[in-house]
C-alpha cells in the first residue's frame, strides 16, 4: 500500500471476499507433541509464531482433567491449588515441531528423543513409578468429573433463578409450573448435598461424614506432588469416593440431560419468555 502511494497509483479497497476469509481464517500455531517411548501422544503445546528466538517449557505433566475456566483469580492465592496433571514417569520422551495453519498441520522438524530421570531427592520414593502415575491419572479423572457436576449444578442454579421470574410472567399454569419448577430446585439441592455434604449439618456442628469432593479434593492435593507410592488410606479414599459418587453422577446426570429439558419444553409451550438454556425456535 505504501509503495503504491508513492508510486502514485490507486490503492484498490478490499473485496468482501478477501475480508469475509481474513476474518474467518485461523490464526497459524505451532505444535510440540511429546510423545512416551510406545508412541502414545502425552501432551501438547500451543505457541504463537514469532520472530526470534522463542523458549517454551513442559512442566513434566500430562495434561489437566479439569473442567476448562477462563477466568482467572483477582490475585494470587499459593495455597488455592492449581490446574495440573500427574507427573510423568521416567523414561525416554520425543519431541516433534509442526505448524497449524489453515486448519493443516505440516511437520517442521523429525522427533529428538530425550530421557526424563527422577531426582534423588524423595525420602520414600515409589518403587513402581508406573502405578503411581497410573493411580494420579485416576485420581485427577474422578475429580475432573466431581468438577464437572459441580459446575453444571452451579450453572442449573442460575437458570433455576431465570425460570423462576420467567414462570411469574407465563400466562396462566402458574401452580403447575412451580411444582415443576419447586421438583428441579429440591432435587438439584440434594445432589449438591451428596456431592459437597450439609452446610446446615456443619453450622450446627453436627458430626457428618465427609462429602465426595472433601475426599476427592484432599486426595488431589496430596497426591499432586507425591512421588512416593500411593498408601493404603490414599487407596481406601479413592474407593470410597468413586463407589459414593457414581450413582451422584447417574442423578446428575438424568437431572441435566432429561428433567431440565423436559421442564424447558414446558416453559417454551406455557408461552414463557426466553430463559437462559430454553432456545425458543427449536421444537
Amino acid at each position: 500500500a505504501k509503495k503504491l502511494t508513492k508510486d502514485g497509483k490507486d490503492n484498490p479497497y478490499p473485496t468482501y471476499e478477501t475480508l469475509k476469509e481474513e476474518a474467518d481464517e485461523m490464526s497459524p500455531q505451532l505444535v510440540f507433541t511429546v510423545t512416551n517411548n510406545s508412541s502414545d501422544i502425552v501432551r501438547k503445546l500451543f505457541s504463537d509464531p514469532k520472530k526470534g528466538v522463542k523458549r517454551i517449557k513442559w512442566d513434566l505433566r500430562y495434561a489437566s482433567q479439569d473442567p476448562i475456566n477462563f477466568r482467572k483469580p483477582a490475585f494470587y492465592n499459593p495455597f488455592g491449588g492449581e490446574s495440573k496433571g500427574a507427573m510423568v514417569e521416567p523414561g525416554t520422551y520425543t519431541v516433534s515441531l509442526s505448524k497449524i495453519v489453515d486448519e493443516v498441520e505440516t511437520p517442521l522438524s523429525a522427533p529428538i528423543s530425550f530421557e526424563v530421570i527422577p531426582l534423588k531427592n524423595t525420602v520414600l520414593p515409589a518403587a513402581d513409578r508406573e502405578e503411581l502415575v497410573e493411580f494420579q491419572q485416576k485420581v485427577n479423572e474422578l475429580s475432573g468429573k466431581v468438577r464437572s457436576v459441580q459446575n453444571s449444578l452451579s450453572e442449573l442454579a442460575n437458570e433455576l433463578r431465570y425460570m423462576k421470574e420467567a414462570i411469574n410472567q407465563t400466562p396462566g399454569e402458574h401452580i403447575d409450573l412451580m411444582k415443576g419448577w419447586k421438583a428441579l430446585d429440591e432435587e438439584m439441592k440434594a445432589i449438591r448435598i451428596k456431592l459437597n455434604g450439609d452446610r446446615i449439618a456443619g453450622r450446627l456442628d453436627q458430626d457428618t461424614p465427609p462429602s465426595i469432593s472433601s475426599r476427592v479434593g484432599s486426595l488431589r492435593y496430596e497426591q499432586s506432588g507425591s512421588t512416593g507410592a500411593p498408601t493404603e488410606t490414599h487407596k481406601s479414599i479413592y474407593n470410597i469416593a468413586k463407589e459414593e459418587f457414581e450413582p451422584v453422577y447417574a442423578q446428575a446426570k438424568q437431572l441435566v440431560n432429561v428433567k431440565f429439558d423436559a421442564f424447558r419444553k414446558k416453559l417454551k409451550a406455557s408461552g414463557a419468555p426466553y430463559t437462559p438454556g430454553n432456545i425458543h425456535f427449536l421444537d
